[in-house]
């Protein structure tokens, strides 16, 4: 017999004060079949072990409210059955012939008998009848551990489910922002965003496969060194994917530009433009300039005592060749 869940069936025993048949039915179930075959070893005749049955099940269903816990449940009936046992051989004297002790196998009990035990119970107790047959009750064993553990293991399963299903269909992200240019194209940043793992990150630069730079958690580094469209791939673990794609800046491939130029007061100012990747100030070589306005573009250099030639580049290596003369 499985281990009763005592937490269970002290739900179960409060019902059965209250008068309700399914839990009485419950509170059979669980403990008829064991009953029934002591009383079988005691009595060694079948059918004069049906009627003991079934008042033992009429004795506790009157004196349901005897029982304090559901822990005594096992020994509360055992008492019963051996008042009645006792009772029943003071007055009848034991006519079995048998001399081959009943087995269990013949002690058992089919599924109609049974409920048709419970049913007279019930009635002569004047408790209305049970909803639920013995033997389905049998087959969800919610009085036993076991029983009561598979419910609740269906229970969190089917929740569990119902909490990660929509991960199933969630799908990762990209943004890619342009950092500046270098010597090998145009330099993005790209950021994943998932809630799951991701599994892979690729991209494609007009339709070739293009080289990603790892540069922290979710966060890579592409170069392209040609105009044209970026495709990013990211695979989450849930087999879900997202493709992005952007149309990339136009690559700086010009030298910046000379605007105006002008000399006065000893100094020489010459302002330039660069419209992709910035001028590179700190790379000016030939002569250094005293100073320098990133937002005009304008720059400010010491007549030289004899010409030189002054290289301004650009972010992306292109050169702007100026001749200063004294």
């Amino acid at each position: 017999m499985a281990k009763l869940d005592y937490e269970y069936l002290a739900g179960i025993l409060e019902k059965a004060r209250a008068g309700d048949g399914n839990a009485f039915a419950e509170i059979y179930t669980a403990t008829y079949y064991t009953q029934y075959q002591v009383i079988c070893q005691d009595t060694q005749d079948k059918d004069l072990a049906l009627d003991l049955l079934l008042r033992l099940y009429t004795s506790a269903f009157m004196d349901i409210h005897s029982l304090s816990s559901p822990k005594y449940l096992l020994s509360w009936l055992d008492q019963i059955r051996c008042n009645i046992c006792a009772e029943f051989c003071k007055t009848v004297q034991k006519t079995s012939s048998r001399n081959i002790p009943i087995s269990h196998k013949e002690a058992a009990l089919d599924a109609f008998t049974a409920n048709r035990i419970l049913t007279n119970a019930l009635a002569v107790c004047g408790i209305a009848p049970s909803d639920v047959p013995v033997d389905v009750l049998e087959t969800w064993m919610n009085y036993t551990k076991p029983g009561i553990y598979r419910v609740r293991y269906l229970i969190y399963s089917m929740l569990a489910i119902l909490v990660l299903l929509p991960l199933l269909f969630v799908k990762p992200s990209v943004k890619a922002e342009w950092t500046g240019s270098g010597e090998g194209g145009a330099e993005y940043s790209l950021s994943i965003h998932s809630l799951l793992p991701v599994s892979s990150v690729s991209a494609e630069l007009n339709g070739s496969p293009a080289d990603l730079e790892k540069a922290g958690y979710r966060e890579y580094r592409a170069v392209a060194g040609e105009n044209g469209t970026l495709d990013i791939t990211v695979r989450s673990v849930n087999g879900q994917t997202y493709t992005r794609s952007y149309d990339l800046t136009p690559f700086d491939t010009e030298p910046p530009v000379l605007i105006t130029s002008d000399r006065r007061s000893g100094k020489i100012y010459l302002t330039v433009r660069e419209t992709y990747s910035g001028i590179d100030y700190e790379g000016i070589t030939g002569l250094t300039p005293e100073s320098y306005d990133p937002q005009s573009g304008l720059l400010v250099f010491p007549v030289p005592d004899a010409e030189v030639t002054v290289k301004i580049p650009d972010n992306a290596g292109n050169t702007l060749t100026v001749s200063l003369s004294p």
